[in-house]
């Protein structure tokens, strides 16, 4: 298949990043290529490529290692050029969830957020959180690649650990890129802290937002103003007029208003304006409301584009719906943070194979599913790769070496004692003037009570 060689390359090159228990670990990564995972991650071991006993599957998570930026360099050594002018490389960045509510053995578990279809019930839940750095193709099929997915531990925030991240995956690719960010990272710290970055950041702003203008010349007494009239976003009446507007056609979006006003900032961080863009839907789509858009970087770019790329940040969570519910991303259930990280990193591994295969394989639905686009566009989804990938596998073979026994262990030493496992207790994080965040009580009325 000379059509394959891509594939093989990155295949073996992936091989040689791993640097402990490499064998089991690549096995394990194509067990979960071909899939189903059903209960527990002992089920890939019953996959035909997995070709050593289910307890491999855990040593190798136990024991082995992956060198992350050999890996990291090895992502963006394949990520194709720009084809077209004013193309730009996208990056998304996003938190997620680990549930673990029944770990108590688990280090360093703390409250997260997890959204609930329990009406009225909290949106929380324990375990541990991950930041992600992902790669978004400009194309159908909601890829996301993931280029870092870090643990985010609780001495720091998902905001902080996400500079970290971008400052590695910056050192290594070719082009500038767009970060696409939620609102949750809107922040003054987030934009202080990316600003010497090699990227620009289309951020998405809350409507509640109160920005600033820029002072008005100085009057000669006192100290010169830092911040001119307020910008608030949910207020109409202090907008005043803005610098440009057009009405453009976004696809899934359709057509939508957008207006620009520039030469703002936030109060903590008056020395580094930046442009916003509202983003008014004129017909019905999947954008419902209006969007607040802030451009945080260096040269402006068209104000088409800004809604064009920012709509690739949803591919990020339909990323996650299928790393989580296909994948089994958080179907590990350790006793130690590691192998769950691991675990993670060989969950984004199989993402980029079933990237670099979908143009590999032909469409295999399953019955009840409808026939997606064939293998010589190469829009298949995700998920009909893996559904069509093992015909690919049995035919480019594995660079992992074969199993040699070794007998039979000998076991837990006779008369050795055991030791339990030390709790750990949930780890409630505190606003940053060390008080604890507290909710205002509501007074009920005398019939309520």
């Amino acid at each position: 298949m000379p059509q394959s060689t891509a594939f093989i390359g990155f295949r073996q090159a992936a091989y040689a990043t791993m640097t402990c228990r490499a064998d089991a670990l690549f096995e394990l990564s194509d067990a979960l290529l071909l899939g189903p995972l059903h209960t527990s991650v002992a089920d890939l071991s019953q996959a035909p490529v997995f070709r050593r006993q289910w307890e491999s599957v855990y040593q190798a998570l136990e024991d082995g290692g992956i060198d992350l930026d050999a890996l990291l360099a090895l992502y963006a050594r394949h990520i194709p050029a720009p084809s077209t002018p004013g193309e730009r490389l996208l990056l998304a960045v996003d938190t997620t969830t680990y549930p673990r509510v029944k770990a108590p053995t688990l280090p360093d578990r703390g409250i997260q957020h997890q959204p609930t279809a329990v009406p009225g019930a909290k949106p929380i839940t324990v375990g541990h959180q991950y930041s992600t750095i992902a790669w978004i193709p400009q194309e159908p099929g909601s890829w996301a690649l993931f280029l870092s997915h870090d643990r985010v531990p609780s001495s720091t925030t998902a905001s902080e650990q996400a500079v970290a991240q971008m400052r590695a995956v910056c050192a290594v690719l070719p082009d500038r890129p767009v970060l696409l960010a939620d609102a949750a990272y809107g922040t003054a710290p987030f934009r202080t802290a990316t600003a010497p970055l090699a990227a620009d950041t289309i951020v998405r702003l809350r409507s509640r937002r109160t920005l600033r203008r820029a002072p008005g010349p100085y009057g000669g007494v006192g100290r010169p103003p830092k911040h001119g009239p307020a910008f608030k976003l949910h207020d109409a009446r202090t907008w005043g007029p803005p610098d440009d507007t057009t009405v453009v056609v976004v696809p899934t979006w359709g057509r939508v208003r957008l207006t620009l006003w520039g030469n703002l900032h936030v109060e903590e961080v008056a020395t580094l304006p930046f442009p916003v863009v509202r983003v008014e839907p004129l017909e019905p789509g999947r954008l419902r409301h209006p969007l607040w858009l802030a451009w945080w970087g260096d040269a402006v770019p068209p104000l088409a584009d800004w809604p064009g790329w920012y709509r690739f940040r949803f591919h990020l969570e339909h990323g996650y719906r299928f790393d989580k519910h296909t994948l089994g991303l958080c179907a590990l259930h350790a006793a130690t943070p590691a192998p769950v990280d691991l675990w993670s990193t060989l969950v984004g591994l199989v993402v980029w194979e079933l990237w670099f295969a979908r143009s590999l394989v032909r469409d295999r639905p399953l019955p009840w599913q409808k026939p997606q686009q064939d293998q010589q566009t190469g829009k298949l989804t995700p998920g009909r790769v893996r559904q069509s990938i093992g015909e690919l596998l049995a035919a480019v073979g594995t660079p992992a070496r074969a199993p040699q026994p070794r007998g039979i262990a000998p076991g837990w030493p006779t008369g050795k004692a055991r030791q339990r496992r030390p709790r750990y207790a949930i780890v409630r994080k505190r606003s940053p003037t060390g008080h604890k965040r507290s909710r205002p009580v509501r007074s009920r009325s005398p019939a309520a009570r």
